[in-house]
């Protein structure tokens, strides 16, 4: 049952056959008034010339009661009338201390209902009305019921449940700017002045060739998984062919053209002031990956990488990668290999996950509790051939968004 939030006013009348009326009564003392005076009270709702005030039931006016212990034919008892109001005003007022006490109960309750569905409206905003970067044109969302539910689960949990699990190419960092494409951490490489002519036309192929089948949305992930592996190898292999120098990647990357979305200071910035944990997932170069946000002046201290990270020789030559492949379809088994990672994390059981391919939706297949996760993908190429399989995936779909608006917008209502 649910009570309006504005009390009704009080008109003492209680339909309980039980109570009676209680109109006639005389004003109930409340705060520590007296009681008014049983002729000096108000009597509402009944008019003067009602069947119980005589004329019209040929009574003469004057009231029955149940003969107490005569036969089954109750008779007319003729009282004072002084004690015949001295009883029925006894009796009305106790109905209206019943009613008030009543009365009250429903109030108290209406106001904690109310209280409650205005903390709930608060703690679970409309995505158009109260968070307005949700209008942009950019965002494509299938379900907004579902999206909104998500949502007031991660406020309810704070910032105790909450961890972020994101990309970083094309994801926290721009797919273009001004129309002009950006570079992923191993473009920013294959640009730079240190790498030949000729390893830069061999990297410039395989990126035509195996970027095409990486976004071809007729193909699946499983027929595209071994030419990610064929692209990814044969890459670093003229890489390391190159002899790059570490102390030079501060250098690179300063050069470069690659930059993180607009509102990144505002996203990791917040999640620091919070203690949120922030696990980047990429299958980049976690070398100029963890140079660029360190430039940037963000890599904090509770900012994970795990990535493709380069090995050196004595001398800070590259002479090779550690571990094993990430590439943008096997985030599946790197998730399930940093499981004592997430079980620390065991609590942070709300996640909000970026990314920006179909790849990316398998970051936290790690995460052994999951309370609730909100998936945001950034679609940032062959939008018309894969905006509808990313809405069947992701629940919101950014459309060549280079900002990061519309987390900064759900970290805000959740920190």
């Amino acid at each position: 049952m649910v009570f309006p939030n504005v009390v009704p006013s009080f008109s003492c009348v209680v339909s309980s056959e039980s109570l009676g009326l209680c109109s006639r009564a005389p004003r109930v003392a409340v705060g520590g008034d007296r009681d008014l005076p049983a002729e000096n009270a108000p009597r509402r709702g009944r008019s003067r010339h009602g069947p119980d005030r005589g004329g019209q039931d040929g009574s003469g006016g004057q009231r029955q009661r149940v003969r107490p212990g005569g036969g089954s034919r109750p008779g007319p008892v003729h009282l004072h009338p002084e004690e015949e109001d001295g009883q029925e005003d006894q009796d009305h007022r106790d109905a209206c201390m019943q009613a008030l006490h009543l009365w009250t109960l429903l109030t108290t309750y209406a106001v904690a209902v109310g209280q409650n569905q205005g903390q709930k409206k608060q703690e679970c905003p409309k995505l158009n009305a109260q968070m307005p970067e949700f209008q942009k044109k950019t965002v494509h969302i299938k379900d907004p019921g579902r999206v909104e539910e998500i949502i007031c689960g991660l406020i309810k949990g704070g910032a105790a449940k909450l961890q972020i699990i994101t990309d970083f190419d094309m994801t926290l960092s721009r797919f273009s700017y001004n129309g002009k494409r950006c570079p992923t951490c191993h473009n920013v490489l294959d640009n730079c002045k240190l790498i030949t002519e000729e390893c830069r036309k061999k990297l410039l192929q395989l990126k035509e060739t195996y970027y095409a089948i990486e976004i071809d949305p007729d193909l699946t992930i499983e027929e595209k998984y071994p030419y990610m592996v064929e692209w990814y190898n044969k890459s670093h292999t003229l890489l390391v062919e190159q002899g790059l120098q570490k102390d030079k990647f501060a250098e690179i990357v300063r050069e470069s053209d690659v930059m993180l979305k607009e509102g990144y200071e505002n996203f990791f910035d917040k999640l620091n002031e919070h203690n949120i944990p922030v696990f980047i997932f990429s299958a980049g170069i976690g070398d100029i990956l963890e140079e660029v946000i360190h430039q940037a002046g963000v890599y904090h201290s509770n900012v994970k990488v795990v990535s493709n990270f380069m090995d050196f020789d004595e001398n800070g030559v590259l002479k090779g990668f550690k571990g094993e492949l990430i590439h943008v379809y096997n985030k599946h088994d790197g998730a399930l290999k940093n499981t004592e990672y997430f079980k620390q994390l065991k609590d942070n059981s709300n996640v909000v996950l970026l990314g920006d391919s179909q790849g990316d939706l398998t970051m936290a297949d790690g995460l052994a509790n999951v309370e609730h996760i909100l998936k945001i993908g950034y679609l940032n190429d062959k939008v018309e051939e894969l905006l509808e399989k990313y809405m069947d995936s992701y629940d919101i779909v950014l459309v060549k968004d280079e900002s990061l608006d519309v987390a900064n917008s759900i970290l805000q209502k959740i920190l």
